[in-house]
């Protein structure tokens, strides 16, 4: 494996695990900013179907991607992102829960 490929794998996975717990946290922020009673609850429709797009225009762009790699490469990366498609959405979860669990931690911890 050349290490475009392993680079660009790696890039993938960080923006599936982080990107939704990163979208979540901006928009829970500038929710409770704007309105901090009912706007955060908000976040919970809002964030997972930014989350959902971003990440299939991102698998459309690696998809993309892929057709200018070689033929061994590109049928690597391609069965990586198919695969992405069963553990995405596991790694995405554990993220947002791992964000809540630290959310909840700094709230119980400041009294608020």
């Amino acid at each position: 494996m050349s290490e475009r490929i392993h680079k660009s794998k790696v890039i993938y996975v960080a923006w599936v695990a982080f990107m939704p717990a990163t979208i979540f946290a901006f928009t829970f922020a500038g929710l409770c900013a704007w309105e901090c009673i009912a706007g955060p609850w908000f976040t919970f429709f809002v964030a997972p179907t930014v989350a959902f797009v971003l990440w299939l225009v991102s698998v459309v762009a690696y998809l993309r991607w892929t057709c200018r790699l070689s033929k061994s490469e590109g049928q690597a990366m391609r069965r990586f992102i198919g695969i992405s498609l069963l553990w995405g959405p596991v790694l995405a979860g554990l993220t947002v829960l791992v964000l809540f669990a630290l959310i909840g931690r700094v709230i119980s911890l400041t009294g608020h």
